[in-house]
């Protein structure tokens, strides 16, 4: 029985609560699910679309400083990076204010000579964030890029191998070898085999290849003079081809062989100005003694006309002298015989000198021979009774007819001089062309031409006045350098005869080396250098001699098995010279044992030298050079050379 007074209350269920408190959390759950899953693909669209502008700079950059075709190739790199509808713009105004539903856009703008800055930009698509009205993220990527150029050979002006002048005395001549010489004369490209007659593999049919870089406006004449140098014999084919649009290189315009010139010659083509003509030598003058009796000359007489014999007595008409058409003459009047009286016994008279052979004489040591007749001048019966006529006989080579005399005709002239000095050189500049005409990268070609010797030359961009120039006084200076390797030519002769004291360093101009390239390894490649000189030292550009290792490498690199000896009795190089690897010191260079007698240290040997670019960035003038030091000895060497900078030559600099 239930007690009437207690009431019973049935409670409420609370799953209905639950429920609803569970679904009012599962809304910003899942916001934040979706959130976070865009959030992913928003980052994961970002690394892709960093990577492609990554991927663009890098591929643009090597194209600088042609800033269209970075641009072309900047995009294709983008396209190919999994944006395949991207579009390049050309402002970065329009890049800024692109509209929802725009393709991905690429801005690229040149930060520098060899650097770019690339700007992508494209919009992701939201997977849940349209819930909340977001319909598409815009994802920017920059990525810059520098690009250091592998560095390329030259000079601080506009011409190379200028010899003993020019606006700075590099002191060597450009030089190209026969393709017949061997190449251990010093040539690695022209010539066509080594000793023993093994083929050369370095040899190149295209000689040495130069760029030349023009800036846009004025007159730049490209212009060539071989030098009057005695050693200058050969003949050179020197072309010169236009720029293209292809990329920034230049082994493609030869191939293309799109020529704006191609001529071949050599010294000979300025011989008034490269030849000195020696005088002629002077015909000899005396009298002509009968050999049998000295005591008796061939006289004059100048009152019967007749040519006789009579005591030696040093008169005028005793002095003989014979010219180089063989007229035998004193005072004036020609020993001859009469026109048409040619036979045995004919006396010689003297007269004018106009007549024909019957005037003219030969001198063969002891026999004087008319021309006319062919018959020997004859002393009758050897008498030598003054005023004996003379006569002309057959050449018989008795006692009568051998004489005794210091009469001679004047010889060949001697062969011309060279026009030079170490003071100047006679030779004339020949413009090839004005490369003015075209903005751009040209390349000039320049191989032997033909002739046995060597070709010894100069090359030079001047301007309407004939003047070179330097790029660190004018940025507009077009530039030459070297775009395979360089053939040089220097001599001790060439700064001036003497004693060793008066030798002077030869320097050759390797690479600027500017800040760009801090941290990384220059490299020099000599071939077959050394000859006759103290020692190989590099020169920075703050004129210290710098500290680098070397070693040869013909066999590792060049698959040549080559020289290397030290004179003709000595085996390999290094039983001399110290080892294959040696760390050097600005005193020790590349040197050997200089009381040897052979100085041929690398004959036929190419040497590598590296040395580390400091940290220290270089700012204006950053030119290192290679010195031969030639204090005490006469040096003659030709050599082939390049540098190069060894490191990661493309960067991401952001």
């Amino acid at each position: 029985m239930s007690d009437p007074g207690t009431a019973t209350t049935k409670g409420r269920p609370e799953a209905g609560h639950i429920l609803i408190s569970a679904a009012m959390l599962l809304i910003p759950l899942i916001a934040f699910a979706s959130l976070a899953i865009d959030t992913g693909a928003w980052y994961v669209e970002h690394q892709r679309n960093q990577r492609a502008a990554d991927a663009a700079a890098l591929a643009g950059v090597v194209w600088m400083p042609d800033l269209p075709a970075a641009q072309s190739v900047a995009l294709d790199a983008v396209r190919r990076n999994g944006y395949p509808g991207a579009v390049l713009t050309s402002s970065l105004a329009a890049f800024e204010s692109a509209a929802p539903g725009d393709p991905p856009l690429v801005y690229v703008e040149a930060t520098g000579q060899q650097s770019i800055s690339v700007r992508l930009r494209t919009n992701g698509l939201v997977l849940f964030g349209t819930v909340f009205g977001v319909q598409q993220v815009s994802t920017r990527s920059l990525a810059d890029a520098l690009y250091v150029r592998p560095e390329v050979m030259g000079n601080p002006t506009s011409a190379l191998g200028n010899g003993v002048d020019g606006p700075v005395p590099d002191h060597f001549w450009l030089n190209i070898l026969p393709t017949t010489q061997v190449r251990n004369a010093g040539d690695l490209i022209s010539s066509q085999q080594g000793r023993g007659g093994i083929p050369n593999p370095n040899h190149d049919p295209r000689g040495y290849l130069y760029v030349v870089d023009v800036p846009a406006g004025g007159t730049w004449n490209l212009q060539v003079r071989p030098t009057c140098y005695r050693q200058n014999r050969g003949r050179a084919t020197y072309s010169l081809y236009f720029p293209d649009s292809t990329s920034y290189d230049a082994y493609d315009n030869v191939n293309a062989g799109n020529r704006a010139m191609t001529d071949t010659f050599g010294r000979e083509r300025n011989p008034d100005n490269c030849e000195i003509p020696a005088p002629p030598a002077a015909p000899t003058s005396g009298a002509i003694a009968f050999a049998a009796n000295i005591g008796a000359c061939v006289d004059r007489d100048v009152a019967s006309g007749w040519v006789q014999i009579w005591d030696c007595n040093g008169a005028a008409n005793q002095t003989w002298t014979i010219d180089a058409d063989g007229r035998l003459s004193t005072g004036g009047a020609c020993a001859q015989v009469p026109a048409g009286s040619l036979g045995n016994g004919t006396f010689v008279t003297v007269g004018g000198c106009g007549g024909g052979d019957e005037a003219r004489w030969s001198i063969s040591g002891s026999t004087i021979t008319n021309r006319a007749s062919g018959r020997c001048l004859d002393l009758p019966s050897g008498t030598t009774t003054n005023g004996q006529n003379l006569q002309i006989w057959d050449c018989v080579g008795g006692s009568n007819q051998t004489w005794s005399t210091s009469v001679a005709p004047a010889g060949p002239p001697p062969a011309p001089t060279p026009n030079w000095s170490p003071a100047a050189d006679g030779a004339q500049w020949h413009t090839l062309h004005n490369v003015g005409t075209r903005s751009g990268r040209w390349t000039f070609q320049a191989a032997h031409g033909g002739g046995s010797g060597r070709v010894l030359y100069s090359v030079r961009i001047v301007d309407a006045a004939g003047n070179t120039c330097t790029s660190a006084a004018n940025p507009s200076c077009p530039t030459i350098a070297p775009l395979n390797w360089q053939g040089a030519f220097t001599q001790s002769d060439m700064f001036g005869p003497g004693s060793p004291a008066s030798f002077t360093d030869s320097e050759l101009w390797l690479a600027d080396v500017g800040s760009e390239y801090a941290g990384n390894t220059l490299q020099v490649l000599l071939f077959d250098p050394a000859d006759g000189i103290d020692a190989v030292k590099i020169e920075d550009p703050n004129g210290a001699f710098a500290d680098f290792t070397w070693d040869t490498i013909d066999v590792d690199e060049f698959g040549y098995a080559g020289g290397g000896y030290y004179g003709a009795d000595a085996g390999p190089y290094d039983q001399r010279c110290g080892g294959d690897s040696v760390v050097t010191s600005p005193t020790a260079a590349v040197a050997c044992d200089p009381t040897q007698p052979e100085r041929n240290w690398f004959q036929d040997r190419t040497v590598r030298i590296r040395i580390p670019i400091p940290d220290t960035p270089c700012v204006t003038d950053c030119w290192w050079k290679l010195v031969y030091v030639n204090g005490t000895n006469d040096s003659n060497e030709t050599t082939t050379y390049r540098a190069s900078i060894i490191g990661d030559p493309v960067r991401l600099t952001r």
